[in-house]
């Protein structure tokens, strides 16, 4: 019942509705969108932004001890903040078209509308991609659990540095 579903010409182009039939994504699955930064009070997007159990929201302290002070629902690697806002306006779309909530009457609806995810800002506001930002965001959607990445952006090449970072060592213990 999303209004603008039917105007979405890549799910039925990806047969999502087949993929629908069989898992529409789990709660316990957690996505990393790289990207611009996303609206994390959107309408269709807020009740799938993960929530980091280990930290205690706006207290100053890096809780999980992951050197990201504060990072409740994700980081803005460009700003070194735990506001990773979307400013230039793609990772939000993108989010939406990976996670946004299904069935509620409002927007589009998300390829995995049952899964949370993390926004970790990269791009910065004229959205460029630097290895400065990329690198340690890729590094802590390993550390944060994600199973899965998007990275929606264009180069001619992917430095050796991405190349290892992409590779997900195993996430680190976390405290609870």
């Amino acid at each position: 019942n999303d209004p603008y579903y039917p105007g979405m010409w890549n799910l039925p182009h990806m047969n999502v509705n087949t993929a629908w039939d069989t898992t529409r994504g789990s709660s316990s699955v957690l996505i990393a969108v790289i990207d611009t930064g996303c609206d994390r009070t959107h309408p269709d997007l807020a009740a799938n932004v993960w929530v980091n159990a280990g930290e205690i929201p706006s207290n100053g302290i890096d809780d999980d001890s992951n050197g990201y002070v504060d990072d409740v629902s994700g980081w803005d690697f460009v700003n070194l903040d735990n506001n990773p806002e979307d400013t230039y306006g793609h990772g939000t779309p993108c989010s939406g078209i990976i996670a946004a909530v299904q069935d509620n009457n409002l927007g589009v609806t998300g390829i995995a509308p049952l899964c949370k995810f993390v926004p970790l800002k990269a791009s910065n506001d004229q959205g460029l991609l630097f290895d400065s930002s990329v690198v340690p965001a890729l590094l802590s959607a390993g550390d944060s659990g994600a199973k899965v990445i998007s990275m929606s952006s264009y180069g001619d090449d992917v430095p050796p540095a991405e190349r290892d970072a992409a590779s997900l060592r195993p996430p680190l213990p976390r405290r609870r």
